[in-house]
């Protein structure tokens, strides 16, 4: 059977997210639906595909791909926000990363994952703070040294946090 990833499809119908179930139980709601948005050539040959993932409260959630990894996500309260930023997306993939952002993680005890890093975006610099899934809060900024300050000190918490 021809599927048109261009309409929402179960997760199953794209092996690229469906193996992110296990690390994120949003992702493993029945009613979740998956829809490509693009796939293109980026910065230093990376292949980048971008995709809108919905459920049935009509939350999105948009997710950059690079070279079949996740590398990016963010929750939108629906799909259309989803697709601007996917538009912006299809851009940004042609620029070379800075190299000096911010990111860490652990695990803590009892298996959980908390990761802090600091993306630049085109007109913003975004925190994500990830605990125990794929899907990070996400604060914006307009300017990287706040950025860069408030993912220290998320960082400095969550050290704090697996000494004690």
């Amino acid at each position: 059977m021809d599927t048109d990833d261009r309409t929402p499809q179960p997760l199953g119908a794209f092996p690229v997210l469906d193996c992110l179930i296990i690390h994120e139980p949003w992702l493993a709601d029945p009613s979740v639906r998956a829809q490509s948005v693009w796939d293109a050539e980026g910065w230093d040959g990376h292949r980048f595909a971008f995709f809108i993932v919905t459920n049935s409260r009509r939350e999105a959630l948009g997710m950059l791909i690079r070279d079949g990894k996740l590398h990016y996500c963010r929750m939108y309260p629906n799909d259309a926000l989803a697709a601007l930023d996917g538009t912006m997306w299809a851009r940004e993939i042609t620029l070379e990363p800075e190299r000096h952002l911010l990111s860490g993680g652990g695990v803590r005890e009892g298996g959980q994952i908390w990761a802090v890093r600091v993306v630049r975006r085109q007109r913003r610099w975004e925190v994500h703070l990830t605990h125990d899934g794929l899907i990070p809060l996400v604060a914006d900024f307009t300017r990287s040294e706040d950025a860069q300050m408030a993912a220290e000190n998320w960082l400095t918490a969550f050290h704090h946090d697996d000494e004690d």
